[in-house]
């Protein structure tokens, strides 16, 4: 009875209430834009077929590597300093605003700098310019950081929500009309246009003015400073989850790249999970370090432990459905059907990347970030060199298997090479093992309401 009264007296609790209205619209939406996204992802590559969809993805990867550098890894920095300091948003906001600003046009540039050197089609390198310029629009994610720390997610979900059922409607009518590949591309940036848009006017009317922001040169600085390890941490997690893709394309053929990649599509697009619960959570775990050490220390682990039975609900029905799943003719269908075997492996990544978020997390509330990138580093080496090995012999299966063991270096193993950053092993081996939660069930040990 105790299990059952302690459950009852958490969620009657007015923080879990709070959290869980915002997790809950955050939850839903994505869940949304994860169906519709899916769908019609399937059926754009049942169309295109295993080589134009390798190609699309192919320069989406190439896209994301020159953008990443975009998000100057303030994200979880700025969402930190708001819940700290929400008089001084104005400052917050217009400055991180104006750096991601500066950061994209850097990040254009750089791709056609380098744009002689890479060894593309006429048509990729257009394809890589297309998704490059839609991810600019990404520069006013700040104003849904500010959303996040005022725990009030349902107004970005319902842009992000429109913006997908609008590009799912486009690229309906681009597989109607048989349209060349890069009015793909095309759509894809539409999409990332209209949440830029729509998340510059929820800012303006729901919260504040936009013309009060300022952008201060010596607050710049201390963000920079604090956020320069994530800024190469997000580089290097970009690299190693792009590699895959890059290596199979040179090593073997634009088909393995489209089988591959709809194997991702099935795996990754659960990815968001994490995040979202990273970033509604968030400022209720910066609250506790705030004011108890104690009360801290249980949410973070409760964190974890969230994290791990979220990251297991998923991975173990889609190892066991989703082979089977992705032949569907309303799906991907029989010509993808080597993906199979590239889900089962690629799936369990999962709990990895979960584990990885949480910590990263947890590293930002200590104001730890180089340990962020030490760890990204330690993944990125080890993915590289097992996709060398791998592929040749093994191709598909051989990038999901260097992928999986990466990423449990990257989220898990890798904080054991700093004795300071043990305690983060150990409350993920707990969470891995589900310690707490046994001992819930045993009744030794008592929840509290203040734990979430």
């Amino acid at each position: 009875m105790s299990v059952v009264a302690d459950f009852q007296k958490v969620i009657q609790s007015k923080g879990f209430k709070k959290y869980f209205s915002n997790t809950s619209w955050m939850l839903f939406g994505r869940l949304g834009q994860m169906a519709v996204t899916f769908l019609v992802t399937a059926w754009v590559g049942r169309h295109l077929g295993t080589a134009e969809f390798g190609v699309l993805n192919y320069a989406r990867s190439i896209g994301t590597f020159f953008t990443m550098f975009m998000a100057l890894g303030l994200h979880s920095i700025v969402v930190r300093n708001l819940v700290a300091n929400d008089g001084d948003k104005d400052r917050i906001i217009g400055t991180s605003f104006f750096m991601r600003i500066v950061a994209s046009i850097i990040g254009l540039l750089a791709y056609f700098v380098a744009m002689p050197f890479i060894d593309q089609t006429t048509e990729t390198n257009w394809l890589i310019i297309i998704i490059i310029l839609g991810c600019v629009f990404q520069t006013t994610d700040v104003f849904d950081f500010y959303s996040q720390a005022k725990v009030q997610a349902h107004y970005t979900v319902k842009v992000r929500m429109l913006s997908i059922i609008g590009m799912a409607i486009m690229q309906v009518a681009l597989i109607l009309l048989d349209a060349p590949l890069i009015w793909f591309a095309i759509s894809i940036t539409a999409s990332t246009a209209f949440i830029g848009f729509g998340l510059m006017v929820v800012y303006q009317v729901k919260f504040d003015s936009m013309r009060k922001m300022r952008v201060d040169f010596g607050y710049m600085k201390e963000l920079l400073k604090d956020s320069w390890p994530l800024i190469f941490s997000d580089l290097v997690v970009v690299l190693y989850m792009s590699t895959d893709k890059i290596m199979l394309k040179s090593m073997v053929s634009d088909e393995s790249v489209g089988i591959y990649a709809a194997a991702l599509r099935f795996s990754e697009v659960w990815y968001f999970l994490g995040p979202m619960v990273a970033a509604s959570l968030f400022p209720a775990i910066m609250n506790a370090k705030n004011r108890d050490p104690l009360l801290y220390q249980r949410r973070l682990q409760n964190y974890y432990n969230l994290m791990v039975v979220a990251a297991l609900a998923i991975t173990i029905p889609v190892a066991l459905l989703g082979p089977w799943a992705l032949e569907l003719p309303f799906l991907y269908g029989k010509e993808y059907a080597e993906a199979g075997a590239v889900l089962v492996i690629h799936i369990w990544t999962l709990v990895f990347i979960f584990l990885g978020v949480a910590s990263s997390k947890h590293l930002v509330a200590e104001n730890q970030q180089r340990m962020e990138l030490i760890r990204t580093l330690i993944g990125a080496v080890i993915n590289i060199g097992l996709n060398f090995i791998l592929i040749p012999k093994y191709t598909v299966v051989g990038a999901a298997v260097a992928t999986l063991i990466s990423q449990a270096f990257a989220s898990y193993f890798g904080y054991l090479v700093n004795r300071k950053f043990w305690p983060v092993f150990v409350m993920q081996t707990k969470a891995i093992f589900m310690v707490d939660i046994i001992q819930r069930l045993a009744g030794r040990v008592k929840g509290s309401p203040e734990d979430l």
